[in-house]
């Protein structure tokens, strides 16, 4: 994966109140309101992991289980 023409993001969500952030991205996902010079990467909660599937829909869009502490982040 070529990132260095790319604004790389990085989303993390740890719980339910997420759901609202990730719902959000879906949207303008699904709009196609966001173009391929973004790279999402983003951090499931241990209750988001449902949104996976639907993340899983877009080539720039990768996500990762819920990551319990600091050393798995680095």
């Amino acid at each position: 994966m070529d990132l260095d023409n790319k604004t790389v993001v990085l989303v993390m969500g740890g719980s339910q109140g997420a759901a609202v952030i990730f719902d959000s991205l879906l949207t303008l996902l699904g709009q196609e309101k966001v173009d391929a010079s973004f790279q999402f990467f983003i951090l499931l909660g241990t209750k988001n992991a449902h949104y996976q599937e639907k993340f899983a829909l877009f080539t720039n869009v990768m996500t990762y289980k819920f990551i319990s502490n600091q050393d798995e982040l680095a």
